[in-house]
């Protein structure tokens, strides 16, 4: 999430940590505080608090110590603060949000859980209501896997899942990552997923990104198809992961948009860029240059273009298409 325009943004890790892994190397936390302290252009006006959630008390202790030696390392800005809160992320969450009170700052919740509970979908209606509000999940999907047929953890996956629906799929790893984006699409305007794979080609969990920002859907678009050039979805361990991926590539974006658009006249390039958004695709790589380019100088027409005033080539604001 970009900090321009907001005058406070809360950075939530929901499973923080205690700060550093057994290995020496810096958790999630330290990560994200400094990327904010170092970043190149400055913040600007707005105000970045974060607030780190862990459950358990030691390693939030811990976490608290790494966090004030790196703060007097490097002394943090006046506009940036921090909060270790121990609890469930739930529970800590809730009250959070009970107790804001007036305007809520925007939100961009990390949420990594050490397992398949405490994530359910209420909360994240909760954190979707706010107006600026964006997630990346590991939806652990391996983890899951191995309790789905235990009738004990039934009733915390329904909580996961905000359906009982998810018995239906068990077992079929996209069905159940389908049911999983369709119920977070209840909740969000935009949701799109990238999967992580182990050295023995194994799924190991999903990133879900939700939001209700364009822009923030672009940013996490253009980091999926950085980590995944071929088709925008998977992350692999694989030392030579490119002959060996099973991963069907996504359709051609030229084919998306002439079977979407042909036939319904002229169209603004506001709603193709919807469009794509709604796609594996990205609006900001893959349309214009990428695809409608190409399109408006093909033999016969499959594209015609009206441009704005004073506008003699590309597809800047105010444009009209019509795919033949």
């Amino acid at each position: 999430m970009t900090s321009a325009g907001f005058p406070r943004l809360l950075y939530v890790d929901g499973f923080a940590g205690p700060g550093r892994y057994e290995g020496g190397e810096p958790g999630s936390p330290l990560i994200a505080l400094r990327a904010a302290v170092l970043r190149k252009r400055p913040l600007g006006p707005s105000r970045i608090e974060f607030l780190f959630i862990e459950e358990r008390s030691d390693r939030a202790d811990a976490l608290q110590e790494e966090l004030a030696a790196f703060n007097e390392e490097r002394p943090l800005p006046s506009n940036i603060s921090y909060e270790v809160r121990a609890g469930r992320f739930d529970a800590v969450m809730t009250e959070r949000l009970d107790d804001s009170k007036g305007p809520s700052p925007a939100i961009f919740a990390f949420i990594d859980p050490f397992g398949y509970s405490g994530l359910p979908m209420t909360l994240l209606h909760r954190i979707a209501r706010v107006r600026h509000s964006e997630c990346l999940i590991n939806f652990a999907y391996y983890s899951m896997n191995r309790w789905g047929n235990d009738p004990a953890k039934a009733s915390t996956l329904t909580e996961q899942f905000g359906t009982p629906d998810w018995q239906e799929v068990w077992g079929d790893e996209a069905a159940t990552l389908e049911l999983y984006r369709l119920q977070l699409k209840r909740e969000f305007r935009y949701v799109c997923s990238f999967q992580m794979q182990d050295a023995a080609d194994r799924t190991l969990y999903f990133l879900a990104f939700a939001s209700n920002a364009p822009k923030g859907l672009s940013v996490m678009k253009a980091a999926m198809w950085k980590a995944d050039p071929k088709s925008g979805r998977v992350f692999s361990d694989l030392e030579d992961v490119q002959p060996l991926m099973l991963v069907v590539p996504p359709r051609p974006l030229r084919e998306l948009l002439l079977n979407y658009f042909r036939g319904r006249g002229w169209v603004s390039i506001d709603d193709v860029e919807e469009f794509v958004r709604q796609t594996i695709y990205s609006e900001a790589i893959h349309l214009r240059n990428q695809t409608l380019a190409p399109m408006a100088r093909e033999k016969p027409a499959v594209l015609e273009v009206i441009r704005p005033p004073g506008a003699r080539s590309g597809f800047p604001a105010d444009t009209r298409v019509r795919f033949l």
